[in-house]
């Protein structure tokens, strides 16, 4: 989904230069509450994994380069 510049968005809140009456947008369809705090906390838990993942990954990254440098390799 695309966001519009904060620029955009204040140019599209005001009236039309020539007076005509902007159209209003169309109806934004209805999603039920639930589902979208349902998708948004399992994104949250997703991110958090990904986080955690991300985390390990790079201490062993640094472990590896530790243990690479004490043997006296060059990387």
């Amino acid at each position: 989904m695309l966001v519009p510049s904060r620029l955009n968005f204040e140019q599209s809140q005001q009236p039309p230069k020539d007076g005509r009456r902007s159209v209003p947008p169309p109806p934004k369809r209805e999603k039920p509450q639930k589902d979208s705090l349902v998708f948004s906390s399992q994104r949250a838990a997703e991110t958090e994994t990904l986080v955690k993942l991300r985390a390990e990954k790079s201490k062993r990254q640094e472990g590896n380069r530790q243990s690479l440098c004490a043997s006296g390799n060059e990387i």
